[in-house]
C-alpha cells in the first residue's frame, strides 16, 4: 500500500512538472506578449517573391512553409491571405506562400530564383507600399506562430474597423526572429497573385 502512495505521489509530481513545463513554454513563446496594432511604413519594401498560390484552409500553409524554408533557410518567408475566414469556407480561402528573393534594392540570387522556379515556384513583384496596418510579434517557437496568429488577427481587424480603413489582403513576413503583419491601405490589387484576378 506504501508503494502504491509513493507511485501516485510521483505520478502526481510529473504530472504538476509537466504542466509547468507547457506553461513555460507558452509564456516564453509570446502568450502574454502585448500586441499594438498601428498604421505607417511596412516592415519592407518593393520585394521580388517565388510564390506558391493553394486554395484550402489555412492551416495547410505550413507544408509549404517548410518546404521553402528547405529551399532557402537564409531567406525571409512570407504569407498572403486573401480570404476572412469567417465569411469563406475554409476549404475555399484562397493564400499564397513565398521566399522573398529580394527587397529593397538586394541583388536577387539568379541561382536561387532558378530553383525555385525547378521547383515549379512562381514570381511577382510585390509593390513598396506607402501606409499599412501593421505589427510585430517575436517568433521564438513554432507556437509563437500560433499564439501570434491568434492574438494579433482580433487587433488588427478591430483596429481597420475603429478606423473605417479598407486594408487588404493580409502579410505575414517572417524574418526568423520576428513575425511582421501588415494589410496595405494602397495599391493592394498589386499584393493579389495572377491566379487571384482569374
Amino acid at each position: 500500500m506504501e508503494d502504491l502512495s509513493v507511485i501516485l505521489v510521483a505520478i502526481g509530481c510529473l504530472v504538476v512538472l509537466i504542466g509547468f513545463t507547457i506553461l513555460a513554454l507558452l509564456v516564453y513563446s509570446g502568450l502574454f506578449e502585448t500586441v499594438t496594432v498601428g498604421a505607417g511604413s511596412p516592415p519592407i519594401g518593393e520585394a521580388l517573391i517565388a510564390y506558391r498560390f493553394a486554395r484550402g484552409p489555412y492551416k495547410e500553409a505550413g507544408q509549404t512553409f517548410t518546404e521553402i524554408a528547405h529551399l532557402a533557410p537564409d531567406n525571409k518567408a512570407l504569407g498572403i491571405y486573401y480570404d476572412e475566414p469567417k465569411r469563406v469556407p475554409s476549404h475555399l480561402t484562397r493564400y499564397v506562400v513565398a521566399s522573398v528573393l529580394s527587397h529593397d534594392d538586394q541583388p536577387v540570387d539568379e541561382d536561387l530564383k532558378k530553383k525555385f522556379e525547378a521547383e515549379g515556384y512562381k514570381l511577382l513583384r510585390l509593390p513598396s507600399a506607402t501606409n499599412v496596418v501593421k505589427t510585430s510579434f517575436p517568433h521564438i517557437s513554432s507556437l509563437s506562430i500560433f499564439i501570434g496568429v491568434f492574438k494579433v488577427y482580433p487587433e488588427m481587424s478591430a483596429y481597420v474597423q475603429d478606423h473605417k480603413l479598407c486594408a487588404h489582403p493580409y502579410l505575414e513576413i517572417y524574418d526568423g526572429k520576428t513575425m511582421h503583419f501588415m494589410a496595405p491601405l494602397a495599391r493592394q490589387d498589386e499584393f493579389y497573385v495572377p491566379e487571384m484576378k482569374k
